[in-house]
Protein backbone atom coordinates (compact mmCIF):
# COMPACT_ATOMS: atom_id res chain seq x y z
CA UNK A 1 0.00 0.00 0.00
CA UNK A 2 2.93 2.71 0.55
CA UNK A 3 5.56 1.45 -2.39
CA UNK A 4 7.23 4.22 -3.26
CA UNK A 5 6.58 5.80 0.09
CA UNK A 6 7.88 3.21 2.62
CA UNK A 7 11.22 5.20 2.52
CA UNK A 8 9.91 8.12 3.21
CA UNK A 9 7.13 6.57 5.89
CA UNK A 10 10.25 5.26 8.18
CA UNK A 11 11.95 8.46 8.40
CA UNK A 12 9.18 10.46 8.73
CA UNK A 13 8.41 7.34 11.90
CA UNK A 14 11.70 8.68 13.07
CA UNK A 15 11.16 12.37 12.99
CA UNK A 16 8.02 11.95 14.82
CA UNK A 17 9.20 10.02 17.20
CA UNK A 18 11.16 12.87 18.35
CA UNK A 19 8.58 15.08 18.15
CA UNK A 20 6.62 13.30 20.24
CA UNK A 21 8.36 12.51 23.15
CA UNK A 22 11.86 13.47 23.19
CA UNK A 23 12.33 11.40 26.60
CA UNK A 24 12.99 8.14 24.19
CA UNK A 25 15.72 9.36 22.93
CA UNK A 26 17.62 9.68 26.29
CA UNK A 27 16.63 6.30 27.57
CA UNK A 28 17.54 4.00 24.64
CA UNK A 29 21.17 3.35 25.04
CA UNK A 30 23.41 5.71 22.79
CA UNK A 31 21.34 4.08 19.76
CA UNK A 32 19.86 7.21 18.60
CA UNK A 33 22.66 9.04 18.40
CA UNK A 34 25.16 6.38 16.55
CA UNK A 35 22.26 4.54 13.89
CA UNK A 36 21.87 5.83 10.44
CA UNK A 37 18.42 7.16 10.38
CA UNK A 38 17.99 5.94 6.49
CA UNK A 39 18.83 2.09 7.60
CA UNK A 40 17.12 1.73 10.91
CA UNK A 41 13.76 3.06 9.44
CA UNK A 42 13.73 0.80 6.15
CA UNK A 43 13.97 -2.03 8.86
CA UNK A 44 11.54 -0.63 10.95
CA UNK A 45 9.25 -0.53 7.77
CA UNK A 46 10.30 -4.09 6.63
CA UNK A 47 9.23 -5.10 9.97
CA UNK A 48 6.25 -3.56 9.87
CA UNK A 49 5.36 -5.03 6.23
CA UNK A 50 6.74 -8.61 7.35
CA UNK A 51 3.85 -8.98 9.90
CA UNK A 52 1.45 -7.54 7.60
CA UNK A 53 2.26 -10.32 5.23
CA UNK A 54 2.66 -12.85 7.04
CA UNK A 55 -1.02 -11.97 9.42
CA UNK A 56 -2.21 -15.27 8.46
CA UNK A 57 0.70 -17.42 9.28
CA UNK A 58 1.27 -16.42 13.04
CA UNK A 59 3.23 -19.75 13.92
CA UNK A 60 6.30 -17.88 11.77
CA UNK A 61 5.22 -14.52 12.77
CA UNK A 62 5.17 -14.78 16.91
CA UNK A 63 8.77 -16.08 17.12
CA UNK A 64 10.26 -13.41 15.05
CA UNK A 65 8.47 -10.71 17.27
CA UNK A 66 9.44 -12.41 20.61
CA UNK A 67 13.03 -12.57 19.71
CA UNK A 68 12.65 -8.55 18.03
CA UNK A 69 11.30 -7.73 21.29
CA UNK A 70 14.10 -9.59 23.51
CA UNK A 71 16.48 -8.49 21.77
CA UNK A 72 15.15 -4.34 22.10
CA UNK A 73 15.84 -4.65 25.66
CA UNK A 74 19.22 -4.10 25.54
CA UNK A 75 18.55 -1.04 23.72
CA UNK A 76 17.22 -0.08 26.94
CA UNK A 77 13.37 0.17 24.87
CA UNK A 78 10.60 0.62 27.33
CA UNK A 79 7.67 -0.75 26.98
CA UNK A 80 5.79 2.42 27.32
CA UNK A 81 8.05 3.47 24.37
CA UNK A 82 6.02 0.94 21.88
CA UNK A 83 3.27 3.41 23.01
CA UNK A 84 5.57 6.39 21.48
CA UNK A 85 6.25 4.30 18.50
CA UNK A 86 2.66 3.68 17.73
CA UNK A 87 1.90 7.18 17.90
CA UNK A 88 4.81 8.23 15.71
CA UNK A 89 3.85 5.81 12.87
CA UNK A 90 0.65 6.79 13.10
CA UNK A 91 1.47 10.73 12.50
CA UNK A 92 4.32 9.62 9.95
CA UNK A 93 1.20 7.84 8.01
CA UNK A 94 -0.93 10.66 8.25
CA UNK A 95 1.60 12.72 7.16
CA UNK A 96 3.06 11.25 3.97
CA UNK A 97 -0.31 10.12 3.35
CA UNK A 98 -2.30 12.90 3.47
CA UNK A 99 -6.09 12.34 2.61
CA UNK A 100 -5.24 8.77 1.44
CA UNK A 101 -4.97 7.69 4.64
CA UNK A 102 -8.39 6.97 6.18
CA UNK A 103 -9.71 6.12 8.97
CA UNK A 104 -10.29 2.28 8.07
CA UNK A 105 -6.55 2.37 7.29
CA UNK A 106 -4.96 3.74 10.33
CA UNK A 107 -7.20 1.27 12.19
CA UNK A 108 -5.39 -1.52 10.75
CA UNK A 109 -2.22 -0.27 11.17
CA UNK A 110 -2.67 0.54 14.58
CA UNK A 111 -3.94 -3.15 15.15
CA UNK A 112 -1.16 -4.54 13.57
CA UNK A 113 1.58 -2.34 15.31
CA UNK A 114 -0.31 -2.77 18.48
CA UNK A 115 -0.13 -6.75 17.76
CA UNK A 116 3.65 -6.35 17.54
CA UNK A 117 3.93 -4.45 20.55
CA UNK A 118 2.47 -6.67 22.80
CA UNK A 119 3.88 -9.82 21.61
CA UNK A 120 7.51 -7.94 21.68
CA UNK A 121 6.95 -6.21 25.41
CA UNK A 122 5.72 -9.71 26.81
CA UNK A 123 8.51 -11.38 25.09
CA UNK A 124 10.68 -8.24 26.82
CA UNK A 125 9.59 -9.29 30.21
CA UNK A 126 11.57 -12.78 29.87
CA UNK A 127 14.52 -11.16 28.79
CA UNK A 128 17.40 -12.20 26.02
CA UNK A 129 18.42 -14.94 25.25
CA UNK A 130 21.91 -16.11 25.35
CA UNK A 131 22.70 -15.89 21.66
CA UNK A 132 20.46 -12.35 21.61
CA UNK A 133 23.21 -10.79 23.42
CA UNK A 134 24.86 -10.88 20.42
CA UNK A 135 22.68 -8.88 18.25
CA UNK A 136 23.08 -5.51 20.52
CA UNK A 137 26.39 -5.08 19.41
CA UNK A 138 26.11 -5.64 15.59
Amino acid sequence: ALGERRAAVGVSVFRALLRHDRSVWGTSRPFFMEIDVEHQAARLMQMLGCAFDQLSDMDSLIPTLQSLGRRHIMYNVMPSHYDVMRSALLAALADELGDQFKPEMSTAWATVYGLMAKVMVDASAAGPADDEWLYAFV
